[in-house]
C-alpha cells in the first residue's frame, strides 16, 4: 500500500504486481487482512474494505454513524484519521483514530458495519478527576446501558480538549453481544463539548452552548446528583447526573475556574439546610452558591491576592478553607442570618514559605488540613489550634508536590509530584509507605 497516493497493491508471491486499486483518499495509514477482507485505514475517518484475492471494493466504514446534529458539526471540522486497524477474528475490526479513540466494528454485514465497543480518550491534557457515586451511574432507569455491573469504580475527567468524560472500570469482555446493546457511542454531539462514556454506560450530552475552551476543574456532590465543572473562560457548568438537566452560569469568574467544592457530607441536619458549592478562580475570588436554591449566589470572598488554587467546604457546611498562589491558607465561617448567610474570615495562615500553595486536603473530621506548595514541603495544619503540627520532607528529585489527597481513614497522605512520581505517606510519621517513580 502506498501511503501518500492512497494506492493498494496486490503483489504475487514472485513479487510481480498482480493488481492495484486507487483508494481515492489523500492518505492511507495502515492495512489489515483476514480470510475474507482487506481493511485500509485512511484519512478523514475512513476504513475501506476489499476482497483479498481480487481487491474488489466492498464498502467503507465511516468514523461515526451521523445524526443530524453530528452532520452539522462535521461540516465545520474534518473527521479524525483512521491511523491503525487490525482484524480480531473474521468479523471484528479494531480501528484507532487520530483523536485517540478506539472502535471495535462488527463487519458481519459489510454494508451495515456496527460499532460493538468504543473507548474514547481525551485529546489534550486532563486537568481534573473526581470519583462518581456508582449507585447513580448504574441504574437502568437512568439510561444506563451497563450489563451485569456489580458496582465498579466510576469517575469523571475533564480536559483542555473541551470535553468531560464519564468512565467506569467494570470489566466487560463479551464483545459478541448484539451491537445495539453494546453500542456505547450513541451520544448526542452538540457544539464541541459533550459527555461520553468509556464503553460501559451511557450519558446524554450536556446541552446548549458549552464553552469551546477547555475545562479546568470538577466537583461531584456527595449524593452523586450534581457534577459541576469550571472552564478556562470562567463559566460554571452544572450537570444533574440523574435527570440530565444542565445549567450554565456564564462569566461566573473573570478568569478560569481552578477549583470547585461541594459540601462534603449531607448526613446531618445542618448540612441538609446548608448545601453549598464553592468556586475559586484565577481572578482571586471565591463564590459560594446555594445548591438547594438553584445555585443562587450567596456571597463572594476576595481575601486572596492571587489565584485561588484550592477550596474546600467542611462536612457541616459551616467553614470554607482555601489556599492560593499568595502562599496563604484562609478559613472562613459561614454563619446563618435572617436574610440568608454571612461569610466571615476566621483565620489566615501562611502555608508556604514562598510561592504558590498548589493544593490541600482535609480529613473527614475537618480538624487537619494537608497542604503542598512551591516550597516543596508537605504540611499539616490543625484548624482548631490554627497551628502547623507536622511537616514532611521528601526526595528533592521528585520536584514540587502538585496534588494531595487523604484516604478516608486519614491514615495515609497521597501526593503527586512535578516529575510524575506518586508517593504514599504515613499521616502520623511522614514515612514513605510506597513510591511510584516514572
Amino acid at each position: 500500500m502506498e501511503q501518500r497516493a492512497g494506492i493498494l497493491y496486490l503483489v504475487h508471491s514472485s513479487l510481480s504486481l498482480k493488481k492495484s486499486v486507487t483508494l481515492k483518499v489523500q492518505k492511507a495509514f495502515a492495512l489489515s487482512t483476514s480470510g475474507k477482507l482487506v481493511a485500509c485505514a485512511c484519512n478523514n475517518g475512513a476504513v475501506q474494505l476489499f476482497t483479498p484475492m481480487s481487491l474488489e471494493y466492498l464498502g467503507n466504514i465511516l468514523y461515526s454513524e451521523e445524526t443530524a446534529i453530528e452532520q452539522d458539526f462535521q461540516k465545520l471540522l474534518a473527521l479524525p484519521d483512521a491511523v491503525a486497524c487490525q482484524f480480531s477474528g473474521l468479523e471484528k475490526l479494531v480501528v484507532i483514530y487520530g483523536d485517540h479513540s478506539l472502535y471495535i466494528w462488527d463487519i458481519h454485514d459489510v454494508n451495515q458495519p456496527a460499532r460493538c465497543f468504543v473507548l474514547v480518550s481525551h485529546s489534550s491534557c486532563i486537568w481534573d478527576i473526581k470519583n462518581l457515586c456508582c449507585e447513580n451511574i448504574h441504574d437502568p432507569s437512568l439510561a444506563c446501558t451497563a450489563r451485569g455491573c456489580f458496582g465498579g469504580v466510576s469517575f469523571a475527567t475533564c480536559s483542555a480538549d473541551g470535553t468531560i468524560r464519564l468512565w467506569d472500570l467494570s470489566l466487560q469482555s463479551d464483545l459478541s453481544k448484539d451491537a445495539e446493546e453494546r453500542d456505547s457511542s450513541k451520544m448526542e454531539l452538540l457544539s464541541s463539548s459533550y459527555l461520553v462514556s468509556a464503553g460501559t454506560f451511557e450519558r446524554d450530552a450536556v446541552k446548549a452552548n458549552l464553552s469551546k475552551s477547555g475545562f479546568r476543574s470538577l466537583a461531584v456532590s456527595s449524593d452523586g446528583k450534581h457534577l459541576a465543572a469550571g472552564d478556562c473562560r470562567g463559566n460554571l457548568h452544572i450537570y444533574n447526573l440523574q435527570t440530565s438537566d444542565y445549567t450554565c452560569f456564564q462569566g461566573a469568574h473573570d478568569a478560569e475556574i481552578l477549583t470547585l467544592s461541594f459540601s462534603q457530607d449531607m448526613s446531618d441536619d445542618i448540612a441538609k439546610n446548608s448545601y453549598f458549592l464553592a468556586s475559586g478562580g484565577r481572578d482571586c475570588i471565591i463564590h459560594l452558591y446555594d445548591v438547594d436554591r438553584n445555585f443562587d449566589l450567596i456571597g463572594s470572598i476576595d481575601d486572596h491576592s492571587a489565584a485561588v488554587t484550592s477550596v474546600n467546604i467542611t462536612s457541616n457546611s459551616c467553614r470554607i478553607l482555601s489556599c492560593s498562589a499568595d502562599s496563604f491558607l484562609v478559613l472562613h465561617d459561614v454563619v446563618q442570618a435572617e436574610n440568608g448567610h454571612n461569610i466571615l474570615q476566621q483565620h489566615r495562615q501562611k502555608a508556604s514559605k514562598f510561592g504558590t500553595v498548589y493544593d490541600m486536603a482535609v480529613d473527614w473530621t475537618c480538624e487537619n488540613v494537608v497542604t503542598v506548595g512551591q516550597d516543596k514541603k508537605i504540611k499539616i495544619f490543625n484548624t482548631a489550634s490554627q497551628k502547623l503540627i507536622r511537616s514532611y520532607t521528601h526526595d528533592k528529585t521528585f520536584g514540587e508536590p502538585i496534588k494531595v489527597i487523604m484516604d478516608p481513614s486519614c491514615t495515609y497522605v497521597v501526593c503527586s509530584f512535578s516529575n510524575k512520581s506518586i508517593c504514599i505517606y504515613d499521616f502520623n510519621t511522614g514515612e514513605i509507605v510506597y513510591a511510584y517513580i516514572q
